[in-house]
């Protein structure tokens, strides 16, 4: 099975245009203030503009109204959008379209709590305290050894170029998510990098 991949935290059109031209599946704007990769609309507009059709859009948001994310959605054509906050299961079928729901894998983790959302993919990253990303830190993937029956797996948190081939191994996903692990500073792709990413990602299924 062919594992996706999304560039996310994409804030740069020349990065945007090399994730294109690698043959990524998706990227990943970020719409949360306060966060160091948020981008307002009009920001992403400019940067989304142009790009080639078949590259997938992903919008984060986190515990927003949801008519602004249908908004935001329609505004600029996204093909899905992903909840990375405390959203609850009907704040996630409110917004409506393709969705991608962010879960927490703590210790005491249980994979039934992906069984009440109504999504169509469901993103798995360790928790940081006082952050609502990843933070480049991994969870043990072998809570999610195989995968998840009957559920579309996004891994994210902590991913390289070092280490996805051994996470595709593990968990099996639909997708791998990363942003810090392919940057040289904050919002600023490594195109090294992000060559190596998919390199990784592309070997670890052969």
């Amino acid at each position: 099975m062919k594992v996706r991949v999304k560039f996310c935290g994409m804030m740069r059109r020349e990065d945007l245009e090399w994730a294109a031209e690698l043959g990524a599946d998706a990227v990943g704007l970020v719409f949360v203030p306060g966060t160091p990769r948020c981008l307002d609309v009009s920001r992403a507009r400019e940067l989304l503009r142009g790009l080639p059709p078949l590259l997938a859009r992903v919008g984060v948001f986190a515990d927003e109204d949801p008519m602004r994310v249908r908004r935001v959605r329609e505004d600029l054509g996204l093909t899905a959008v992903q909840l990375h906050g405390s959203e609850s299961p009907g704040n996630c079928a409110a917004v409506g379209g393709v969705r991608i729901k962010t879960f927490r894998v703590r210790e005491d983790w249980d994979v039934a709590a992906l069984a009440a959302y109504d999504c169509e993919a469901c993103l798995l990253e360790a928790p940081v305290r006082g952050a609502l990303g990843g933070g480049g830190v991994t969870f043990d993937w072998e809570k999610v050894r195989g995968g998840v029956p009957d559920r579309r797996i996004v891994l994210a948190g902590g991913l390289t170029p070092e280490n996805v081939g051994r996470a595709i191994a593990v968990a099996r996903p639909y997708a791998v998510d990363v942003s810090s692990g392919i940057e040289s500073s904050v919002g600023v792709k490594d195109h090294h990098r992000m060559q190596a990413f998919l390199d990784s990602v592309r070997a670890g299924q052969r």
